[in-house]
């Protein structure tokens, strides 16, 4: 989600698919690929964007939360 905030285009999915492949093979790779798929929906609806075509800039927080999260702690 990061890397599409910041204008990627493109990103590997890391062991997800490697997992599922050595767990269930072609199968496996397809639900490890659907749980992906469901966790960037959950993502999108808890952010407030309706498609991931819309994550841009305006959705990464800056350091200015962090902050303000200390101060009252």
């Amino acid at each position: 989600m990061v890397a599409r905030c910041l204008g990627g285009r493109f990103v590997f999915t890391g062991r997800a698919p490697l997992y599922g492949v050595a767990a269930g093979g072609l199968p496996g790779v397809r639900k490890a690929i659907a749980i992906l798929r469901e966790e960037i929906e959950l993502v999108l609806a808890t952010r407030g964007c309706p498609k991931f075509d819309g994550l841009g800039p305006d959705f990464i927080h800056t350091g200015a939360h962090a902050n303000a999260y200390e101060e009252t702690t």
